[in-house]
């Protein structure tokens, strides 16, 4: 089953909330953090443009509770931490938009399922399965003062059959700042 954390939407106690393809896409951003960092639970987390003395990556701090208590699956399995020390949380910077077909937010504490790092709640990467041929995208952006551009260039390419499916995905990334 695609589904890796067991949810009622509206009428459960702990509501998931789901950000699927379609919305990614539309969003006109070339980093899932940027799109997760919009939604109403979302502290203040570090991202590429609001750094704060940061290492321009993009982290999840659900409640304003630190990025350390907000737990991150890729397909309901733990990811490994991008940082050092203190900064020990996963960066979004490093996870393929193009790979992604859904992403899963328990915005609950689920300590008592996860651990204490979902102290927070729960972020859920679902990538791609099942895809076959080849897709490009190239994303460019300026900001209305002119003073940053971002460029994206992503692909995703993959063979399904029904003996299994393999999925490759590249990508290149540039953000440029005055």
């Amino acid at each position: 089953s695609d589904l890796l954390i067991s949810r009622k939407e509206v009428d459960s106690p702990s509501p998931v909330s789901v950000v699927d393809r379609e919305k990614l896409v539309d969003a006109g951003v070339t980093n899932i953090g940027d799109v997760l960092q919009k939604i109403p639970a979302q502290g203040n987390a570090i991202n590429a443009q609001n750094n704060n003395g940061g290492d321009g990556s993009t982290r999840i701090s659900l409640r304003s509770l630190g990025s350390a208590r907000t737990l991150v699956l890729l397909n309901g399995r733990r990811v490994v931490s991008s940082g050092l020390g203190a900064n020990s949380s996963v960066d979004f910077g490093t996870i393929p938009l193009a790979m992604i077909e859904r992403v899963e937010v328990l915005k609950d504490g689920a300590s008592a399922v996860y651990g204490s790092d979902a102290i927070a709640g729960v972020v859920n990467v679902i990538t791609r399965t099942n895809f076959s041929g080849t897709e490009a995208n190239i994303y460019t952006a300026t900001s209305s003062q002119r003073d940053g551009t971002n460029y994206d260039l992503s692909f995703v390419t993959g063979h399904s059959s029904n003996r299994g499916n393999i999925t490759f995905s590249g990508g290149y990334q540039q953000q440029i700042g005055k």
